[in-house]
């Protein structure tokens, strides 16, 4: 059987995950969401899609939208490339549920699948990968009400992605619960394969009673500092948060679409938190002489808690290309914090981020090892 290296040097394109957490071990229960509940999603959600237009070419649209009763999805959503734009109607289309284990098919006016994924358990986040046309990576979050600031307090692994020069910045971060955030210690990134200091000095925020969520990250040295604003919205309890840019331009001298997602560290975790069949959408990046390849990566990841897991998916890359992965095997290792590194075989891909307390969420960013490529990836267990 091929390893996943080859399927991604076959597709050479880029992958995506996201967190959420629950009642026990001495926090509050689930908002907006109930562990063993149907999987549904309805009402307000958070549209964030990684859009590749033709190859080489990436943006990212965002926005409020909402689903029906009949599972139709309609709204507003505004893109970005190089600068913003106003917000533009999205084409309905329907989402049907698997009430099993929260499968998500997203179909078109004639009920064909365009893009395929999954809800996680709790309801907070779904994750979908197109099936068509360039790799595209949807993330649906519904967002918590009634939060502020407050709920936004300790300590979260991070993960932040620029497709468009394959950069991926993962680490962990404390939030105040007023708006600030500091680094503990240096963030890790690897910018198209090379490992170096991102440079992040702090970021803010800044939490609505509707759940939607402003994120301000500032990077660089004392003589260049540069402001990134990304909108999104913040879910289960204010355990997970997921945000896209949709503003900046010249004015803050990165023209660069992005994406971020973060969920609230784990605390005495060990192999065994990381349990369970997942969801696992990843996009992937690294330039080419020629131009940039982008790669997504949708599937189930099964893990053993004990270290070790196995993957079943499809990778799909720019050029239309897609291939099935079966009983891929990977390895993985958990820190007491909840750091989560996933080396697939060969340590073909590698990816490192974070888990939330009850290892039913994770973030995914880039890997340590620098010959490999920059991703943002998300986990979400099935319910």
């Amino acid at each position: 059987m091929k390893t996943l290296l080859t399927w991604l040097l076959a597709c050479p394109l880029l992958l995506g995950v996201s967190a959420c957490g629950g009642g026990g071990g001495g926090e509050d229960g689930d908002v907006g969401g109930d562990v063993g509940a149907t999987p549904q999603l309805l009402g307000p959600l958070l549209y964030s899609e990684l859009k590749v237009r033709s190859q080489g070419v990436i943006l990212t649209e965002a926005g409020p939208v909402q689903v029906d009763a009949d599972g139709v999805m309609t709204g507003e959503v505004a893109f970005y490339r190089l600068f913003p734009a106003p917000p533009e109607p999205i084409s309905a289309t329907r989402l049907e549920i698997e009430p099993v284990d929260g499968a998500v098919r997203n179909l078109d006016g004639v009920n064909a699948p365009i893009r395929i994924g999954g809800l996680g358990t709790g309801n907070h986040v779904a994750t979908l990968a197109a099936v068509d046309d360039f790799p595209r990576m949807l993330v649906l979050t519904r967002p918590a009400t009634g939060l502020s600031n407050s709920r936004l307090d300790g300590r979260y692994h991070f993960t932040l992605f620029s497709p468009s020069d394959a950069h991926s910045i993962w680490g962990r971060v404390d939030l105040d619960g007023r708006g600030a955030g500091s680094f503990p210690t240096a963030p890790e990134s690897n910018l198209d394969g090379e490992l170096q200091d991102p440079l992040l000095r702090d970021l803010s925020y800044q939490v609505q009673a509707d759940g939607s969520t402003e994120v301000i990250v500032r990077a660089g040295d004392a003589g260049s500092i540069s402001s990134f604003t990304l909108d999104g919205a913040v879910a289960n309890a204010g355990r997970l948060v997921t945000a896209t840019r949709t503003e900046g331009g010249l004015d803050d001298g990165a023209l660069k679409p992005m994406v971020f997602a973060a969920v609230r560290a784990a605390q005495n975790a060990d192999t065994s938190t990381f349990s369970g069949r997942y969801w696992l959408t990843v996009f992937l990046a690294r330039s080419l002489p020629a131009e940039m390849e982008f790669t997504t990566l949708r599937g189930t990841l099964d893990a053993d808690g004990l270290g070790g897991c196995i993957v079943n998916g499809t990778t799909h890359r720019g050029d239309g290309a897609f291939a099935v992965l079966v009983n891929e095997p990977a390895t993985y290792t958990v820190a007491p914090d909840g750091t989560l590194e996933i080396v697939f075989r060969d340590a073909d891909l590698a990816m490192t981020g974070g888990l939330d307390a009850q290892g039913r969420h994770a973030v995914l960013g880039g890997s340590q090892i620098a010959t490999l490529r920059s991703c943002f990836g998300l986990l979400a267990r099935q319910p």
